[in-house]
């Protein structure tokens, strides 16, 4: 804290973005006196969070495209239809195949993403890059 002080970034904003390959991770805007409003926090915060997220989605395209398991063009598809709140029956019907077939795939992608329910499996593929909001 001392040598952020001599350098005038003792105060600001830290927000903590994981620990890819088990090094603490943060974004720090720092400065002698800054200003920072509650929404320019908020701002930072979900920048970072989105900036760090689509670093780990881009590096690991780099490290040999697709992961081992990755989702199929169909599981993704189904996945971003659940991630907006479709039910099986309304995602069969948008797509033109069986409630039945659309419920194998989502058991697909659950097994795939080590998922016990489908907002796990969700949350899971955005984490990994698999599905967007």
């Amino acid at each position: 804290m001392q040598a952020l002080e001599t350098y005038e970034m003792g105060k600001g904003v830290i927000v903590p973005i994981g620990r890819p390959a088990n090094v603490p991770s943060c974004v720090w805007l720092a400065g002698k006196n800054p200003e920072v409003h509650d929404d320019a926090i908020l701002a930072t915060q979900l920048v970072s969070l989105f900036a760090a997220s689509k670093i780990k989605a881009l590096s690991r395209l780099r490290r040999g495209g697709a992961l081992s398991g990755s989702l199929t063009k169909r599981e993704r598809e189904v996945l971003q239809w659940i991630s907006i709140g479709k039910t099986s029956w309304e995602i069969s019907i948008i797509s033109g195949m069986s409630e039945r077939a659309i419920n194998n795939i989502i058991a697909g992608a659950m097994k795939k993403l080590n998922a016990v329910t489908r907002v796990q499996a969700v949350v899971n593929a955005i984490r990994q890059g698999e599905v967007e909001l």
